[in-house]
């Protein structure tokens, strides 16, 4: 009896003592019977007030038909349990969330039903901020343009897709579900061409041999169309052998079309630039080469990479690097562009260039380099003053053939009246010898007459098909007899060199004008070579005289081991009346008399000299019905490379 007693004495302690709120009830009628003082606490009523309500007044149920299943518990079993779902009323708050538990009592044999309720409120309202923020998160991640999809893959290799955004719809036109716990779904999506190598990467995530891994691979949407995804993959082992498989894919379709176009507008701008002619390179702020043409790396005779992060000073005499460089700030400082002409060494020769400078800028404006492209002039300013030269000496050509044809006239008068005075005298007549010195002057002032005649291009020409080396032959039989024997005399003949259209007698005098030039040049002797050849010129030839052409020419070359011809008086060799012959030793007619015949059968002339080596004059006339250049013909330079220096 006392040890009975005892435990109705704990039961009851325990009920007045417990955490939970504890709710005696009669299972037939529901009516409650007791509560202990949490209960009183937790619902804000009085043990009385709750005496007087229905244990199904005083709960409610999120469920449809929850209260009726927890009535056919409470009637049928001893024990039910609820987790979540179950709500008691509260007098001030309403209703406040807890989890309920049952049990069937038998006391003296009445059945009674006790209630167990724990609030939950806190757990419910941490569920909820879960619960929001789960649907924030995967609001924004349905928002990214990236699907985030995870997975679990067992110890045994078995997949289970844990999350994958809705994205995957936008970028594979499948929904989620299609992919769900199989990899073989999403690898049946992939390109055939792509399909092999992504089942291999599979199979390495699958047996954990990678930890991360990046891939681009495409996918063949329901309608046909193919779209570029990367996929980025890590794969993380845990404790127990599982691997947890996280990835983030991005359609990078437009940006493999951007890049795309990108790569060929570099390499179409990289094929142009690269093929230019002209020399173009790009510097940094820091005035640095951060990229050259084929070119420039010629100019510079450095190949690309021994020049990319290199300065002028690397390359130039400090003068011209120094120049270089205050001509780039004004670039980068002012924003204007430079064209300027200046001095630029290649392959250690100085060479006039044509230099345009202009600031290179990025998306905002902001300068931030010098992007420069240049040329070489030189043989341009050559040309021109090659043309200069040809227009002043066809003016003095014209002033000299008007002033030759009219002192032509007055000679004639003047020759004539002096043979008909001789004729009239007497043979021992004092006034006879005065009368043969007039007649003698004037004979020489005919013949300057005559030379000027020819500069100018006046003389009546008898042209026809003509062979040069018979020409040359006797030329030189006739100097052999003639000029110093120091004066050693030889020749080389092309015999296949061809006919030219040409006045023989003009050419003659030709010849032997630049044979006697060569003499003089050889006052204590030398040798004397006169050479022809058949020769065969291309347009990047024809580029070295303002008056050549591209064809087949005979070409006559006069060579003298002299004294050379100085590069100041060089220009001036063709002009009528200019010598540097002593007085009384040359009318300065002679190479003026060369240069107008040979203009006259539409050819030109080309001199090369060096002082104290040598001079080399070289006539090139148009072979007879050949003037044009045969297709496909290999061309033949006229002065091997040497640099030549032309009269106009």
């Amino acid at each position: 009896m006392k040890t009975a007693f005892g435990y109705a004495e704990l039961a009851l302690t325990l009920f007045e003592e417990s955490a939970d709120a504890l709710i005696l009830f009669d299972p037939e009628t529901e009516q409650i019977l007791d509560v202990n003082p949490f209960a009183q606490r937790l619902t804000g009523y009085t043990r009385r007030e709750l005496r007087s309500v229905l244990i199904t007044d005083l709960f409610r149920s999120d469920k449809a038909g929850g209260l009726n299943h927890l009535r056919r518990a409470y009637q049928k079993t001893s024990v039910f349990h609820s987790q979540e779902g179950f709500w008691i009323r509260q007098r001030e708050q309403g209703w406040l969330p807890v989890n309920l538990s049952i049990t069937r009592l038998h006391l003296d044999g009445q059945v009674l039903g006790l209630v167990t309720a724990r609030d939950v409120s806190e757990m419910h309202a941490v569920r909820k901020q879960l619960e929001q923020r789960e649907a924030e998160l995967r609001h924004i991640l349905n928002s990214v343009s990236d699907f985030l999809w995870s997975a679990e893959i067992d110890t045994k290799g078995v997949w289970k897709m844990r999350y994958i955004s809705s994205v995957v719809e936008r970028l594979t036109g499948r929904s989620p579900e299609f992919f769900h716990n199989s990899p073989e779904a999403w690898l049946s999506i992939l390109h055939p061409e792509d399909r092999p190598l992504m089942a291999q990467r599979w199979a390495q995530v699958r047996s954990g041999e990678v930890e991360h891994v990046e891939d681009e691979y495409r996918v063949v949407r329901p309608d046909g169309q193919v779209r570029w995804l990367r996929d980025s993959v890590s794969v993380q082992r845990q404790k127990d052998g599982r691997l947890m498989v996280h990835g983030v894919v991005s359609d990078v379709t437009e940006r493999r079309k951007i890049l795309e176009q990108l790569r060929y507008s570099e390499a179409k701008y990289r094929a142009l630039i690269e093929n230019l002619e002209q020399c173009v390179f790009l510097k940094n702020r820091e005035l640095r080469f951060a990229a050259v043409n084929p070119r420039f790396c010629e100019a510079v005779g450095k190949p690309e990479h021994e020049i990319l992060g290199k300065t002028d000073y690397d390359f130039y005499p400090p003068h011209l690097a120094e120049k270089y460089r205050a001509d780039d700030m004004v670039v980068l400082t002012t924003g204007q562009t430079l064209e300027l002409e200046e001095e630029n060494v290649s392959e250690g020769r100085t060479r006039l260039v044509r230099v345009v400078k202009r600031p290179m800028r990025d998306e905002q404006g902001n300068i931030v380099g010098v992007l420069g492209i240049f040329w070489d002039i030189t043989h341009q300013r050559a040309l021109e003053e090659q043309l200069r030269h040809a227009q002043k000496m066809e003016a003095v050509g014209q002033l000299a053939g008007g002033v030759a044809h009219d002192f032509n006239n007055l000679l004639t008068a003047i020759l004539g009246n002096v043979s008909l005075v001789l004729a009239r005298l007497a043979p021992d007549d004092p006034n006879r010898e005065l009368l043969q010195i007039t007649e003698k002057a004037a004979l020489r002032a005919a013949e300057l007459t005559r030379q000027l005649l020819s500069f100018s291009r006046r003389t009546r020409l008898r042209p026809q098909p003509t062979e040069i080396n018979p020409i040359v032959e006797e030329t030189l039989s006739l100097l052999r007899r003639t000029i110093d024997k120091r004066v050693e005399i030889q020749s080389d003949l092309d015999p296949q060199c061809g006919k030219v259209h040409a006045d023989a007698g003009q050419m003659q005098q030709v010849l032997m004008n630049l044979c006697l030039n060569a003499r003089d040049a050889m006052p204590e002797g030398g040798k004397l070579l006169v050479r022809t050849r058949r020769v065969v010129l291309s347009a990047e030839d024809a580029r070295r005289h303002v008056s050549a052409r591209p064809g087949i020419f005979v070409r006559l070359d006069v060579v003298d081991t002299g004294h050379g011809i100085p590069p100041e008086i060089r220009s001036r060799i063709f002009e009528p009346f200019f010598t540097t012959k002593g007085q009384g030793r040359g009318t300065g007619l002679g190479l003026a008399m060369v240069y107008g015949i040979i203009e006259e059968h539409h050819g030109w002339i080309e001199v090369e000299s060096e002082v104290g080596r040598g001079s080399t004059f070289s006539v090139f006339l148009p072979v007879h019905g050949l003037e044009e250049l045969a297709t496909g013909q290999q061309p033949t330079v006229a002065a091997d490379g040497a640099a030549s220096v032309s009269p106009p």
